[in-house]
């Protein structure tokens, strides 16, 4: 692992295609922006594993959904813990 110190909005390059910037530091907490490519996925480690693909819940195997978990206006209800 690298540690390095940076300043606000002072940047981190990754190859060539990924920025790391340091938005703003307020006390404790840090605020920082990532620009990648769109292929490659940004994610906070904490959620990924609600991003696991999960067996589907009864109203997505009913309606024969594929992309059981996530729909065009948010995550479904089984996902967020509400198994109809």
């Amino acid at each position: 692992m690298l540690i390095l110190e940076r300043k606000s909005q002072q940047e981190i390059l990754i190859g060539n295609d990924i920025r790391i910037i340091v938005v703003r530091i307020k006390g404790e907490r840090v605020q920082i922006g990532i620009a990648a490519p769109r292929h490659i996925n940004v994610v906070r480690s904490e959620l990924l594993p609600k991003l696991q693909p999960q067996p589907p819940c009864k109203r997505c195997a009913d309606t024969g959904i594929i992309n059981h978990g996530w729909g065009k206006t948010g995550p479904c209800d089984c996902t967020l813990g509400r198994n109809p």
